[in-house]
């Protein structure tokens, strides 16, 4: 599946909420999937709602053809930014549109994530708010992250997270930004931070 495919499911199938990714940020998020450098990647996904970054993360995660795996976690508790949500509804997403053995999923907060991140990338799109800078500052302590994605980095706390990466030597490769009318209807909305750490520890401990 693609990028254009999976947006559809998400307008069509999954109820068109305004907080899914639009179809520019999906695409990109997909495409640093495939072109992350790499092999078995581990990627940890932080707040997936109906799933439908899950499912383009997935499909590009098998567009690579190596061995890979994948941690999602949600609480699918109401925000300020989106209600509350049955995780019923993702799992019968993942079910009939990207289930896979390598994919876990974890009904939680991000605040249970509290240890060093064994992941090499990592998507970012939970609460925008105090946590957010909580969980960046893990991504960063982390021995192994090398790539950092984040949606919404024009509000105010993941504003502030960018300035920490930049600050602890991520380098930035935020494409232009772009919250036009319709918002993330407009397929042109582009909202995601992108940040890449040039020195990191790989899985023997290594620096890369």
């Amino acid at each position: 599946m693609n990028a254009g495919e999976i947006k559809r499911l998400g307008m069509k199938v999954w109820g068109g909420q305004n907080g899914l990714l639009s179809l520019a940020e999906l695409d990109l998020l997909m495409r640093i999937i495939r072109e992350y450098k790499g092999e078995d990647p581990r990627v940890l996904e932080v707040g997936h709602y109906y799933g439908l970054s899950t499912c383009g993360i997935v499909h590009a995660l098998r567009d690579r053809g190596d061995d890979w795996s994948m941690l999602t976690l949600d609480a699918h508790c109401a925000d300020s930014w989106v209600g509350e949500t049955d995780p019923e509804d993702f799992h019968r997403n993942r079910r009939d549109f990207f289930d896979d053995p390598r994919l876990d999923v974890v009904i939680a907060r991000s605040e249970t994530l509290t240890e060093a991140l064994p992941y090499h990338v990592v998507f970012y799109d939970g609460d925008h708010a105090h946590e957010q800078l909580r969980f960046t500052r893990l991504v960063i302590d982390s021995p192994m992250t090398r790539l950092f994605v984040f949606d919404d980095r024009d509000f105010g706390t993941p504003k502030q997270c960018c300035k920490e990466l930049v600050a602890e030597g991520w380098v930035d490769e935020s494409p232009t930004l772009q919250r036009l009318g319709g918002d993330k209807r407009n397929v042109d909305t582009m909202t995601l931070g992108v940040f890449r750490r040039e020195k990191y520890a790989t899985s023997e401990g290594c620096t890369s």
